[in-house]
């Protein structure tokens, strides 16, 4: 975060000032969300495909950004490494999300539009 430099952005130039306020240092995947639509738009699986989630743990890592990823599947675990944690949730998955995403200060990576969450 670097709220000395949003501090120097006016006012007009409000995203870019959310983008410095930011934790650009990491990301939350959802994880539950990533391996879904990998699965029905790459895949073309009617199942969850952890190849979805493992392709963007790689990206964000391959730029040395830290991930957070939230899941209801426990063999997720075994992606944890240097860098990359895993949060298992139970049937609360979205709002792990939300709440990791807060604690870090952080965007997420889903597809999903928290509606349900958000009203």
């Amino acid at each position: 975060r670097n709220y000395w430099a949003a501090n120097q952005v006016s006012p007009d130039q409000g995203c870019k000032r959310v983008l410095l306020e930011f934790n650009l240092g990491c990301r939350v995947i959802d994880a539950e969300n990533v391996g879904k639509r990998y699965a029905e738009e790459v895949s073309n699986l009617k199942r969850w495909d952890v190849e979805g989630v493992r392709k963007a743990i790689q990206f964000f890592t391959s730029k040395t950004i830290q991930v957070i990823a939230v899941s209801r599947r426990r063999e997720l675990k075994s992606l944890e490494s240097d860098g990359v944690s895993i949060v298992v949730a139970d049937r609360t998955d979205d709002i792990m999300v939300l709440k990791e995403a807060y604690k870090h200060n952080c965007p997420v990576v889903s597809r999903d539009t928290f509606k349900h969450q958000m009203s």
